[in-house]
């Protein structure tokens, strides 16, 4: 589980999972709630090297956005 939650600022954080060729595999905007990004029990494909990318949502109805994040990977054992 990878999640990216707004921790200041008007930030509107997106984030992705990316393989070791930098191909994106899972990625989330709004899944957090509340403008935050949440990729929830993703099973990795193999083992091996892998990528996390932390941004902002940046579209044509509104301005990119700004602040500071908290970014948290954990492993869910259940």
């Amino acid at each position: 589980t990878v999640s990216m939650v707004n921790a200041g600022g008007d930030l509107d954080p997106v984030v992705g999972l990316l393989d070791a060729n930098q191909q994106l595999l899972a990625s989330d905007d709004n899944g957090g709630g509340s403008l935050n990004a949440l990729i929830e029990r993703y099973t990795l494909p193999y083992t091996g090297v892998y990528y996390l990318q932390a941004a902002r949502y940046e579209g044509a109805d509104r301005p990119p956005t700004r602040g500071g994040f908290v970014l948290v990977l954990a492993q869910r054992f259940d």
